[in-house]
């Protein structure tokens, strides 16, 4: 019995000894934590709907290029089309079916799984739904259906050819959506987005910061910046001596007080890009009194739109036509109006408006779009009572398509002339801002659309111009400058031809 319990005391020895001695061994030291790399950005507005549907302002489009990306991208140093979400594609011989072989294993952000062929076919059907409303729908009027014959390969069926069709895939109108989000967010998707890009969507504190974190699963490699916190600051001059200082990164300049202070400030970078933004003066043509042909053209002589150019100076180029220089079909030779106060004075009275007849002025605190304003009001104030209407981001494109407006300051940014021209004057278009209705301007605009030589296409885009400046539904107020304003230091900055934008997966920050 001894014997048995002086055994059973040494194996309870042993097996105590034991645990005290595995309790003694050290722990694994855990494996460092990267330090995080911060990019601060500024913006002058805030955002409202990052939604590819809805999306309409630079600062969407800005965060909005982070978050998402399309079966094509452009390349910002030759404008071309290159390869993203899709490694490769096909072209029909009749130009009517795209076939994207998608890139395997894209994981969408937020553990909402595996990008697949269904995704590029909700995307962009999705702009076809009336119920959408969406801002690109008459982009993808001529989309037949997408096929999805496998899950990396989509089909996409055009009615007619459209040499610009690649173009529209490589601007927002392309961006590819998650279906499984968008269902679960439904409305509230353009403040929930779920994309394949660099950065995921993390917060944002109203008018004060939108803050961005890298996508620790993009196909494409993380990226060395792993938090982006984007600043509201409505003023650029501000915004331009906080990247003086250091305490801000990087700007996109788009505003006349950013252009003059970027002129004087020490430490920092300017890099500039060809611009696609054309700033225009929209005319209402379903509301007195400019749905009087003779009041538009009044506003045409009454305005005199070099002067304001060399008012505002830096950041604006005087540019007549409504279509930028990077589009085919860009042209200068049409109707022109020299500012003559009496003629416009002259086609007033003939109008023979009623005595409390005025115009009414839509325009919003960014960009540009203040100073043009506040230089057309001072022009047009000679021939009619002015009166201004300030909107808010988030309400603007709502607003515009309303019509309640007799002139309006916006700008328009693409590098396709369809998408610079569809939208905005087509009958139907879902940006036809001025609800300008023309019969053989809708027939040109759908014929080159769908031409594939480009010496007719432009021919077809240059008719229209004329007749817009015959009918006037729209005046260009100038070319906006492309300018970013960056601490020294800081590598992989491309410049965007959209005045504003910048991306940032690219971006390397010095070391500390």
């Amino acid at each position: 019995m001894f014997v048995v319990l002086a055994l059973v005391l040494c194996l309870v020895s042993a097996t105590v000894s034991g645990c005290a001695q595995e309790a003694a061994k050290p722990a694994t030291p855990p494996k460092p934590v990267a330090p995080e790399v911060e990019l601060k950005v500024a913006v002058s507005d805030d955002i409202s709907n990052i939604d590819p549907a809805a999306a309409g302002i630079i600062a969407d489009r800005t965060v909005g290029q982070q978050i998402f990306e399309g079966l094509v991208t452009f390349d910002l140093k030759t404008y071309g089309i290159v390869p993203s979400l899709a490694e490769k594609w096909e072209v029909s011989p009749d130009g009517k079916t795209y076939t994207f072989y998608l890139r395997k294993g894209v994981m969408f952000q937020k553990g909402f799984g595996e990008l697949t062929s269904a995704d590029v076919k909700f995307s962009l059907e999705r702009h076809l739904d009336p119920q959408v409303a969406s801002r690109e729908s008459v982009t993808f009027s001529n989309m037949d259906k997408v096929e999805t014959p496998d899950k990396y390969t989509a089909k996409i069926l055009l009615k007619n050819p459209e040499p610009g069709f690649m173009s529209a895939l490589a601007w927002q109108s392309g961006f590819i959506v998650s279906e499984k989000a968008v269902k679960q967010f439904g409305k509230d998707f353009g403040l929930n987005p779920v994309g394949t890009g660099a950065y995921m969507f993390d917060s944002w504190v109203q008018k004060e910061k939108v803050v961005l974190k890298a996508n620790d699963q993009y196909w494409g490699g993380k990226p060395q910046v792993t938090k982006v916190t984007i600043r509201i600051i409505p003023d650029e001059t501000i915004a331009v001596q906080a990247v003086s200082s250091g305490e801000i990164d990087l700007v996109g300049v788009t505003q006349v007080s950013g252009f003059r202070a970027a002129k004087d400030v020490t430490n920092v970078d300017r890099l500039t890009a060809k611009s696609a933004t054309i700033n225009h003066i929209w005319l209402q043509t379903a509301k007195a009194p400019t749905n009087d042909i003779r009041v538009r053209k009044a506003i045409a002589y009454a305005l005199d739109i070099p002067a304001m150019v060399k008012s505002i100076g830096d950041p604006i180029v005087d540019s007549p036509a409504i279509l930028n220089p990077l589009c085919v079909g860009y042209t200068t030779e049409f109707t022109k109006y020299e500012h003559n106060l009496d003629k416009a004075k002259a086609l007033i009275k003939e109008a023979k408006l009623p005595a409390n007849a005025k115009l009414i002025i839509y325009y919003r605190r960014a960009q540009l779009f203040e100073p043009i304003t506040l230089i057309v009001k001072e022009q047009l104030s000679k021939i009619l009572p002015c009166e201004l209407v300030q909107l808010e981001a988030g309400i603007q494109a709502a607003k515009f398509r309303e019509g309640e407006f007799n002139v309006g300051i916006w700008s328009v940014a693409r590098l396709e002339a369809d998408q610079m021209l569809l939208p905005y004057y087509l009958s139907t278009g879902a940006n036809n801002y001025a609800k300008w209705k023309n019969a053989e301007v809708d027939k040109l605009l759908n014929a080159g659309r769908v031409e594939l030589d480009p010496k007719k296409r432009a021919a077809n885009y240059e008719k229209v111009q004329q007749i817009i400046a015959d009918e006037l539904p729209v005046i260009s107020a100038g070319l906006s400058m492309s300018l970013i304003v960056a601490r020294k230091g800081i590598t992989g900055i491309q410049p965007h031809p959209f005045a504003g934008l910048i991306e940032y997966r690219k971006l390397t920050l010095p070391t500390k």
